[in-house]
């Protein structure tokens, strides 16, 4: 393990060295972290690029997985199906923790998630949605489609079924009351998880925020938050050799800084796909995709990565079903219904924020917002920048190729 840098990052106004850092915290190979020019450690992204803009030389790396990813065999198909793995993830996760919460968002990848505990039997203690429902506390017109109304409710009644007769309770937290708890000030960027959209950043905080009260959660509890994302990331080169790698757009996007302060109440994230304590889960994810290109040879040459230190896939596989059909098998998937999910054409202008852009430019949250990302434009190098637009937010880092085999 690399040794920290005396000033990581800082949250908001208030610097954060080392010794505020408690080991038993942070989980630098579960959770992720940035390794630039092979000497600094960040576990911030922003905080990543900034001092990857100072050097001569240009490198970044996003490290996952530790050890147990480093050593495991990707180039080996594990025999067990993915249903089978994903039960016993679920059942892992569950012997594990004494209070388990899943985040579920309507979505594949978190649908199948709540299938593999509510078919097998194995059930958890809550699970949540995290919706923008009451926007209108910080003024300006707010339809349905920014406050997700319609999202929730549809979300309810899929989910009405699947808990119907246990006693697992359903929560719908409004993540728009946390925007004034991040956006206080132009340093915003550095206690959250990802340069996004505002929306983004403030679901982040429900998974650590004041939500948990001590009814829920004391100080002492072994307790977790559990989230279901993504498809695994691959890449196939002009010989045919497959690769697995993670990404920080994904796998770094809940590892937000405030949970590794000294008032940090103790509850994990936990990851149900992509996790050190079941790496089988995203080996068999690969080869059943590399397995499917085999046969597809038109859709392998598609795959591949561009742009420094990107993590952009270029033609992915051109039937988004096609991939969840492989991947997932859980009775519901018509009513797939995902909040928080913008056009894909712009990564920080989301719809999701259309009451933020909206106000003045002295409103105060879009005030931060907008001298946050004025900050970062100062102090990133424009190439690091989708399409070099920094509004378009940072390229992303990688992981180092894990060797699948051929195609």
């Amino acid at each position: 393990m690399h040794s920290l840098l005396q000033k990581d990052f800082s949250l908001g106004s208030m610097p954060l060295t080392k010794d505020d850092i408690k080991a038993r915290q942070h989980d630098w190979d579960r959770m992720g972290y940035w390794l630039v020019r092979d000497t600094n450690v960040h576990c911030n992204q922003s905080q990543a690029w900034v001092d990857v803009s100072k050097g001569d030389t240009p490198w970044i790396k996003y490290c996952f997985g530790g050890d147990a990813y480093a050593n495991y065999t990707w180039d080996k198909a594990p025999v067990e199906d993915l249903q089978t793995l994903y039960k016993q993830r679920a059942q892992q996760l569950r012997d594990n923790n004494d209070y388990l919460v899943l985040a579920w968002s309507g979505g594949s990848d978190s649908n199948q998630m709540l299938w593999s505990f509510f078919n097998n039997g194995i059930y958890p203690d809550m699970v949540v949605t995290w919706a923008q429902l009451w926007s209108q506390r910080y003024g300006g017109y707010v339809d349905l489609l920014c406050n997700a109304n319609i999202e929730a409710f549809q979300n309810q009644n899929i989910i009405h079924d699947m808990i119907s007769g246990t006693n697992v309770p359903y929560r719908l937290i409004d993540f728009s009351l946390n925007y004034d708890k991040i956006f206080y000030d132009a340093d915003w960027p550095f206690r959250v998880h990802q340069m996004r959209a505002p929306s983004s950043n403030v679901q982040g905080y429900c998974a650590h925020g004041e939500f948990w009260d001590d009814k829920v959660l004391d100080h002492s509890s072994n307790a977790a938050v559990v989230i279901g994302l993504d498809k695994p990331s691959l890449h196939v080169d002009e010989d045919g050799n497959a690769y697995h790698y993670n990404k920080d757009g994904v796998n770094g996007n809940w590892m937000d800084p405030w949970m590794y302060t000294q008032n940090y109440r103790g509850l994990k994230l936990e990851q149900f796909y992509d996790t050190q304590d079941m790496p089988a889960i995203s080996a068999k994810q690969s080869h059943v995709v590399v397995d499917y290109l085999s046969s597809h040879p038109e859709l392998a040459a598609t795959y591949t990565r561009t742009g420094f230190g990107g993590a952009r896939q270029i033609g992915r596989m051109n039937d988004q079903k096609t991939v969840q059909s492989l991947l997932y098998d859980y009775p519901w998937q018509h009513k797939e219904f995902s909040i928080n999910k913008g056009d894909g054409k712009q990564s920080i202008h989301g719809y999701r924020d259309c009451w933020l852009w909206e106000q003045p430019d002295d409103h105060p949250i879009k005030k931060n917002v907008l001298a946050g990302w004025d900050m970062l434009k100062n102090n990133i190098k424009p190439e690091y920048f989708a399409n070099q637009d920094y509004q378009m937010g940072i390229m992303g880092a990688i992981t180092d190729y894990r060797y699948l085999g051929k195609i």
